[in-house]
């Protein structure tokens, strides 16, 4: 079974001439590792973002292809229901902090997937509990 199928999928951001993804197909099956690699500004960073719902939902442009994540097409699923199927690790690791506190950063993904505010809660609790940093709950990032 594939878990990632990418079919005839191209993309032109809305701010430029230049069409990033031009007629991409791929498949990857469950279970297998797979590794994206080539040159800046070959269209890895927009592909992954086609990966996980970001183009077209959040990104505009001119897209056509279609992407499937465990079944579920892409570009008429929400972001939310995507990420409980695939994540997105930034390259810059300091874009994957997007919060203001230790618990807000933590509590970030559950609120994007849209967890209620109370459950939200119990499981920030509970994560930092077993990561013994209860302590640092309020801590601002940048310090």
């Amino acid at each position: 079974m594939f878990i990632i199928e990418v079919d005839a999928l191209s993309f032109k951001y809305s701010n430029t001439d230049r069409e990033v993804l031009k007629n991409v197909s791929l498949r990857i099956e469950e279970g297998s590792i797979s590794i994206l690699a080539g040159p800046s500004g070959c269209g890895k960073t927009t592909l992954a973002r086609s990966l996980v719902g970001l183009i077209p939902h959040f990104y505009r442009g001119e897209y056509s292809g279609r992407v499937l994540i465990d079944g579920l097409e892409v570009a008429s699923t929400s972001i939310a229901t995507i990420s409980t199927k695939v994540g997105y690790v930034f390259q810059n690791p300091d874009n994957q902090i997007v919060m203001s506190t230790v618990e807000r950063d933590i509590a970030f993904s559950l609120e994007f997937r849209g967890v209620d505010r109370d459950e939200m809660r119990r499981r920030v609790a509970e994560i930092m509990k077993k990561l013994n940093i209860t302590h640092l709950a309020n801590r601002r990032i940048e310090t």
